[in-house]
């Protein structure tokens, strides 16, 4: 496993915790395997001698507290856990809070939940995942969402939302399985013919951070021997997802099937 974060992000990170010691940084990021996306931007604070941020989904007591004394907190973005420090926030518990929203992008998926231990950690980022892309997006305020002098909660969310759905980083990995379940499902495609729908998808969806490099034919047999024993090869070089294997393609694929809905939406 190679695990990939870009200096300039955690330069922010590192600017507001020693220029703003009075603010809280609240980091959000997706409610799917939530432990182990904890677990690797702890990893990540402790790496580089930034303060580790409490989670808080063990219980929500804490809350109060770790607002009251400006301590970061790490949370999903599940509504109960937004609410719960938005309603804080609004009755003025303490406005001095940066909204910092986080995507993760996996190499491979496992659907096994992550229950945490050291081991387990160490293990799983050095064979489970393949390279991991974790991306800290720009930082909100808490005025950012004032509108008509009031905070609007469900302003907040849409776009915590969508800076970690829609800026999520694409592993090669995904864009493959996306096309193997969409284009190729059910004649399959030719190395050569998938390559080329990769490359057009690349160039249609430019906004999308692709976290890989090199030519579309080496991009798609690399992620093709990611999915050994899981995609299925005819006598004539046709190339098919195995249907055991849809759930597992399904999870890899769906950071991009957002854009390709919301494209089609606007069509």
């Amino acid at each position: 496993t190679s695990l990939v974060v870009h200096p300039a992000e955690l330069q922010t990170i590192k600017f507001l915790q020693e220029t703003k010691p009075d603010h809280s940084i609240i980091f959000v990021m997706d409610s799917e395997n939530v432990e182990l996306g904890q677990s690797i931007v702890k990893f990540i604070m402790k790496s580089f001698d930034l303060k580790i941020p409490f989670s808080i989904e063990a219980g929500m007591g804490n809350i109060k507290e770790s607002l009251a004394h400006n301590s970061s907190i790490i949370v999903s973005h599940e509504e109960a856990y937004l609410n719960a420090i938005t309603e804080l926030i609004e009755f003025g518990e303490s406005r001095k809070v940066y909204w910092l929203p986080i995507s993760i992008g996996y190499e491979n998926f496992d659907s096994i939940p992550f229950k945490f231990s050291l081991s387990n950690f160490i293990r799983k980022l050095r064979h489970g995942y393949g390279m991991v892309k974790v991306s800290f997006h720009e930082p909100y305020t808490y005025s950012d969402f004032f509108q008509r002098r009031s905070f609007n909660a469900k302003f907040l969310r849409n776009h915590l939302y969508h800076d970690i759905v829609f800026k999520a980083p694409v592993m090669a990995t995904n864009l493959v399985a996306f096309l193997l379940l969409t284009y190729f499902k059910d004649v399959g495609g030719k190395v050569a013919e998938i390559a080329e729908k990769a490359n057009e998808l690349q160039k249609n969806f430019c906004t999308i951070e692709f976290a890989f490099e090199g030519d579309a034919i080496d991009v798609v047999n690399y992620a093709l021997k990611t999915f050994h024993g899981k995609i299925s090869i005819d006598k004539e070089g046709l190339i098919k997802a195995n249907e055991d294997a849809y759930e597992e393609f399904l999870s890899l694929a769906k950071v991009l099937l957002y854009h390709h809905a919301l494209k089609a939406a606007i069509i």
